[in-house]
Parts: C-alpha cells; sequence; structure tokens
C-alpha cells in the first residue's frame, strides 16, 4: 500500500511537499489554506494506479454517485491555473516508487520508476501504470467520507446488495446496519455499544416494521427508560456521527485509508475526543485501517497526543501536518508537527487551538478595565 505521497506545482503548492501516512494522519490548518486540496489528492492517486485517466474528479465509491471533485477542470489542479503548466506527483512505500509530470495537454512527461527513468516515447500509459504493469504492492483502497454527512431516512426497505464502501455522505451506513441485523448482529451491537457508552446511555438499534405490504426497517436509539425513538427525530451529532462510527468497526481483509472531512461535525466538543479514540482503537483492532483526518478540532488533536502520552498509542502512528498558506508567496507548505513520546510536539503553529487563551485573557482585561472604572 501507498505511504508516501509527494507534489509539487499542485493546487496552491508551488514547491514540493511530501506526505507520509501513518495509521493516524491529521491535517489542521486555517480556512481556504489548501488542507481539503492535500485530503483529496489520494482519490486521484487510487484511480491512476487503477488505470484511470489522471483527473479532476475521481470516483471514490461503490456507484457513480461518490465523486470526489478537485477543481472543475484540469487547470484547476496546476499551481496558479496555467493552462499549459503541469505537475508532479510521487508515489510510494519501501520497496516501490513512481515519479510521474503530468500536464493536461500530453499526459505523461516525465515518468520514473525506482528513481529510474522511463522512456515515455516507447511506452504505453494508462493513468499512473505503465504498459500494462501491475503493482500489487503499490495500491490505494480508499473510503471517503465528507463533511456533512446524509440526514438518515424515516424507515428503509433491506437490499441485497453488499456494501464495502460508506459513501461520501455515509448514506451506506444505514443498509450496512440492517444487513448486519438481519445476519448475525456483530457489527450493530458494537456501534450500539459505543452509543451506550459515550452518549449517555442511549443504544442503537435496528427495528423492523412489519405492519406494512413491505418488510421495513428503523435505525432508532432507546435507553432503559424510554422506547425506541427513530434516529431522524434525534440530534444531528448523533447521526452525523455515525457513519463514521460504523465505518470504524467495518472488518477489513485489505489495507484501505479512510479519509474523513470533519469528523466533529454537529459534535459537542466534549465528544470530539471521544471519537479520536475511537479512530485509534479502530486500526489498534484492525490494521489494515488507516485514517487521513482533517479536523479543527482541538480536543480531537489533544486526544490523539494525550494517548501518545499515556503509552496507549505509538508516536510513529501519528502524524501532525500544518498546511500554511502564505500570503506573501501565495502559496501553500506542508510542515509536519513532530510529537514526542509524551505527547508534547517541537512547535506549534501561532494561531491555531490558541483561542481559549486569548479569550480568557480578554475577558480578564475586560473585567480589570470594568473595575477601574468603578473606582
Amino acid at each position: 500500500m501507498v505511504n508516501e505521497i509527494s507534489f509539487k506545482n499542485f493546487k496552491v503548492f508551488k514547491s514540493k511537499q511530501t506526505l507520509a501516512l501513518r495509521p493516524i494522519t491529521v491535517l489542521i490548518g486555517k480556512n481556504n489554506s489548501g488542507k481539503s486540496a492535500v485530503l483529496r489528492l489520494p482519490t486521484l492517486i487510487a484511480a491512476g494506479l487503477r488505470g484511470e485517466p489522471i483527473n479532476w474528479k475521481n470516483n471514490v465509491g461503490d456507484d457513480a454517485t461518490n465523486i470526489v471533485e478537485l477543481g472543475s477542470d484540469f487547470e484547476d489542479l496546476i499551481y496558479n491555473r496555467v493552462g499549459s503548466g503541469n505537475f508532479e506527483l510521487g508515489v510510494s512505500n519501501p520497496s516501490t516508487k513512481i515519479e510521474a509530470v503530468i500536464s493536461k495537454e500530453y499526459g505523461i512527461l516525465d515518468y520514473r520508476f525506482n528513481n529510474q527513468e522511463v522512456d515515455i516515447t516507447a511506452s504505453k500509459f494508462s493513468g499512473l501504470i505503465v504498459d500494462g504493469k501491475d503493482y500489487d504492492n503499490l495500491q490505494l483502497n480508499i473510503d471517503y467520507l465528507g463533511a456533512i454527512r446524509a440526514k438518515p431516512d424515516s424507515d428503509y426497505t433491506s437490499t441485497r446488495r453488499k456494501f464495502e464502501k460508506i459513501g461520501i455522505e455515509g448514506k451506506n451506513a444505514y443498509q450496512i446496519l440492517i444487513q448486519d441485523f438481519i445476519g448475525d448482529n456483530t457489527l450493530i451491537e458494537k456501534v450500539s455499544d459505543w452509543y451506550e457508552a459515550n452518549f449517555e446511555g442511549w443504544k442503537m438499534e435496528v427495528v423492523k416494521i412489519t405492519a406494512t405490504t413491505e418488510t421495513k426497517y428503523e435505525i432508532a436509539i432507546s435507553n432503559t427508560s424510554l422506547d425506541a425513538i427513530n434516529i431522524k427525530q434525534t440530534g444531528s451529532g448523533i447521526h452525523q456521527v455515525l457513519p463514521i462510527v460504523v465505518r470504524s468497526f467495518m472488518p477489513e481483509n485489505e489495507p484501505i485509508l479512510i479519509i474523513i472531512e470533519e469528523p466533529e461535525t454537529h459534535l459537542h466538543p466534549a465528544a470530539h475526543a471521544i471519537l479520536a479514540q475511537r479512530l485509534v482503537e479502530s486500526f489498534m483492532e484492525d490494521n489494515n485501517k488507516t485514517y487521513l483526518i482533517e479536523t479543527h478540532s482541538q480536543n480531537m488533536v489533544l486526544r490523539f497526543r494525550r494517548l501518545v502520552a499515556e503509552g496507549k498509542m505509538n508516536k510513529d502512528d501519528l502524524a501532525i501536518y500544518y498546511v500554511d498558506f502564505d500570503e506573501v508567496k501565495n502559496e501553500s507548505t506542508l510542515k509536519k508537527i513532530e510529537v514526542d513520546e509524551g505527547g508534547g510536539v517541537e512547535w506549534w503553529p501561532t494561531g491555531i487551538f490558541g483561542e481559549t487563551n486569548l479569550e480568557t485573557r480578554a475577558i480578564y482585561n475586560a473585567q480589570l478595565n470594568d473595575a477601574k472604572n468603578v473606582d
């Protein structure tokens, strides 16, 4: 599986950047700095390694509706949208490395395999694949979950279709739970136990409805005092986090990179850390899973660091990157934040997650001024 990606002249990144994928890789930074460009780049690479054309739109799901877009046309992939320009990609693991220069007009302009130049005039390319070679150890299987998850329906009719991906909007989570309910209940029990432990005793369940001409199912929550409540009638946080929790418990037979935009969406800040811990537990339970996460949650990042400090997570299993946009140079860079065995960091970007201290000091200063005015 791919464990390192490099890119140059891509989107807002003019100079060469390198992203090392770890079991938990986290992207932080201010709005419009280029985090989403980095988060979505693996979808382009995954398609290219399947032999599909290098494109700004790439399918990441079980059907044609799961499209991740990196722009509105090919020029959006190139720094400063230079139509006649190109961008560079590097994809590697410890044994295999591909480097390519790609343009809209001419396709692959330069290609290197394990640091050896390939004659492009005598080669045939399909995406990032040259001359039909099958890079068995350099595949990239992806499941991509966007920031805004779909609201649940009131009820569902079961489908025989087997879902292996959660879907960009997380819609497949509901059918996956229903299929598990019809089967052995292994997944729904794990999801329910997690909800009960972390959401004030509320359990997750599938309710079979047989009073209609066809059998339907509801996804609901209940506790020891209240009967089942359809999840559609609950707060947004309950169902927005469901696809993530379901995905974290789904077993995998092959390595997969699970990409999640803003997992904290609609969750109370206290739940951010709990969800972060679930993601760590997920890859520890199943080493085929790795996560690439874009987040604005201080609590989530702090929990990752805390788990390192407590010895529950190896520091080498966590990579935190700050995506920094330079307004003078008009370009972004990836800056890795090294985490030591105690969960500490060598440096931290100014103005990121410092709002609590700033607001506390402002309140204190305001109180001092009020006291002076009273005097």
